[in-house]
């Protein structure tokens, strides 16, 4: 295989198939479909139990590209929405929707019908594809929406590179990089959702600059349980491995499922896997099943030591399958948890991201994975990734992300509380600025908000992030303080980070689940204030720090939680006020807190 480096200069003078247009990504599959024939799959479907080869591939997105344009020549733009589980089907709608020259808008399979709505009109969709389990929801829907709707079950999609070929294009296409090609919806968290429009060439150098920096091959084979609606599951772990000639087993998510494929890997019952990607909650999972020796009751108060339960509660479809599942490998015996460890080992690379990794979790990982130490990286919907840990494990620096990923420039700004008074701080450490990003991979516009867009790019056409970083000695890897609307405290002349606080409060063993928000304050700027759920079965309590935990607790109050914390933090960062909570705190799919929502406690004058 020619060094990754070479793999643009070389691809782009690869031909196209001649039913689909010319464009990169084609131009790569048609490559990897001539070179490879159908000695490995790109994709294998786990639910169906299919395998597919780049032939299949190119072959069937051909003919839903000629079903699509229905006799016109090009979509134009047009934006297709499309509803399908995680596998080939998915991919073959979203390669179509591009070869006949629409923009693709992946929809979440766990949405409830009012965001699939949303998203839909918003996005001025013309026309919503579904896989047939979708059937039901999407045609209301749609209807509601006032757009046609294509069911595709997957008998009508798998037809293969066996069937008579297709007639090629005439005259040949090319498809311009620079044509919107995806929008992806935002998660919301501080607003309504905004569509981010990426073109093709974005999608391009996002996924090549991982290709190079993270070391994809033809070799590899990755486990793909991601949604599919974020950039983390279609670009990270579907673009790369599919421009790198690589296969893709895609499934859903079940932790159970997954350690026994690892498992029959490692044995030489199916192939290894050598790559996996995940969100802190699906680790949080496996950390709950790894301690199944220790039962059901203990695992669960085990891990909520580790993370937050309601990290692993907040989307069952996603992340939980069934209590039967979970009860299952919480009695895996020691000889079969023996065996997922060794198997784990074997990765070559396992990636963190999406959300903030708990140090606790990131240690614990390691030391059930058989040593592998999780690699963190930073990015967002309207960048892809910009910073990354390194790709040797020696590279990858505890508490940070990384650092800049090739073709992609970061600085820090730091603004003093007056935005015309910014200034570089990129070379200077310890000092925090909000990261900012320019370059090939970062995004066109917001759909239909030219203001947003405006208000979000600096006059010299830096991306504004909203995060906080700063950088941190000797090697200047970049760490997150969080953001800026939500996650740094200005307090008595104290810049706290938010991120940094939490950590620290869920050490401790009766911390279930927190969260820490600014609280306006006339004296201070801004309080400290934090957002708890507590250990279940101690709804009011923690030990009180200056006793045996066994034998005597105090109520769970302010005075008592910033008792127990003065020895472990800087007493202008422990929380000043507190509210307990019921259940878990209010999460989107990949995780991330509301804090918006939780500031509203604390009454009028909240920020």
């Amino acid at each position: 295989m020619l060094p990754t480096r070479h793999l643009l200069r070389h691809f782009a003078l690869c031909e196209a198939s001649p039913a689909l247009p010319s464009l990169l990504l084609f131009n790569l599959a048609s490559h990897h479909a001539k070179v490879q024939l159908n000695s490995k799959p790109a994709v294998v479907d786990r639910r169906t139990g299919n395998q597919h080869s780049y032939q299949d591939l190119v072959a069937d997105v051909a003919r839903l590209r000629l079903t699509l344009l229905d006799g016109k020549d090009d979509l134009n733009e047009a934006r297709i929405a499309f509803l399908f589980p995680n596998g080939y089907s998915y991919v073959v709608a979203q390669w179509a929707v591009w070869a006949a020259g629409g923009i693709a808008v992946p929809l979440c399979t766990s949405h409830p019908p009012p965001e699939l709505l949303y998203t839909l009109t918003d996005s001025q969709s013309s026309r919503v594809l579904a896989h047939p389990d979708y059937e039901s929801i999407i045609r209301d829907v749609s209807s509601a929406a006032k757009i046609p709707s294509l069911t595709l079950p997957d008998s009508t999609i798998v037809l293969g590179a066996s069937n008579p070929p297709l007639p090629p294009i005439h005259p040949p296409v090319a498809l311009s990089s620079h044509r919107r090609a995806l929008i992806i919806y935002t998660s919301g968290t501080t607003g309504s959702p905004k569509g981010v429009v990426t073109t093709h060439a974005a999608i391009a150098a996002q996924t090549e600059t991982l290709v190079r920096a993270w070391q994809w091959t033809e070799t590899d084979r990755i486990l793909h349980v991601l949604p599919l609606h974020h950039v983390h599951g279609v670009v990270n772990a579907l673009q790369c491995p599919l421009w790198a000639g690589a296969t893709v087993e895609m499934t859903h998510f079940d932790a159970g499922e997954v350690w026994e494929r690892w498992i029959r890997g490692s044995k030489g019952e199916e192939e290894k896997i050598s790559v996996f990607m995940a969100v802190p909650t699906i680790y949080c999972e496996f950390r709950k099943c790894i301690f199944g020796r220790m039962g059901m009751a203990n695992a669960i108060r085990s891990i909520a030591r580790v993370l937050p339960l309601s990290c692993i509660l907040q989307s069952p479809n996603t992340f939980f399958p069934s209590a039967k599942l979970i009860h299952h490998h919480s009695s895996l015996p020691p000889d079969r948890q023996r065996l997922a460890t060794a198997a784990c080992a074997q990765h070559r690379l396992t990636v963190s991201g999406s959300a903030a990794l708990p140090t606790p979790l990131r240690r614990a990982w390691q030391n059930v994975s058989g040593g592998q130490v999780l690699l963190e990286r930073y990015g967002m919907t309207e960048i892809g990734m910009a910073l990354s840990g390194g790709y040797e494990v020696e590279e990858r620096i505890e508490g940070t992300v990384g650092l800049p990923l090739p073709g992609v420039q970061v600085r820090l700004m730091a603004e003093d509380d007056a935005p015309d008074t910014a200034r570089d701080v990129t070379e200077e450490m310890e000092v925090p600025g909000e990261i900012q990003v320019k370059g090939p991979s970062v995004f066109k516009e917001y759909w239909n908000r030219p203001e947003a867009t405006r208000k979000e790019f600096t006059e010299d056409g830096w991306f504004k992030t909203g995060d906080i970083g700063v950088r941190k000695p000797p090697e200047g890897h970049f760490a997150i303080m969080g953001r800026k609307s939500v996650d740094i405290i200005k307090s008595g002349g104290y810049k706290l980070s938010a991120l940094e606080i939490e950590r620290e409060m869920l050490a401790h063993p009766d911390v279930r689940d927190v969260a820490v928000v600014a609280v306006d304050d006339p004296e201070w700027g801004q309080r400290v204030a934090a957002v708890l759920v507590v250990e279940e079965g101690k709804p009011d309590r923690i030990p009180h720090s200056h006793v045996p935990e066994n034998r005597l607790s105090q109520p769970l109050d302010l005075p008592t939680l910033r008792d127990y914390f003065k020895p472990r933090m800087a007493h202008y960062k422990i929380p000043t006020m507190m509210k307990i909570v019921d259940g878990q705190l209010p999460r989107n799919v990949m995780g991330k807190v509301n804090k918006k929502e939780l500031v509203k406690l604390f009454g009028e004058g909240s920020k």
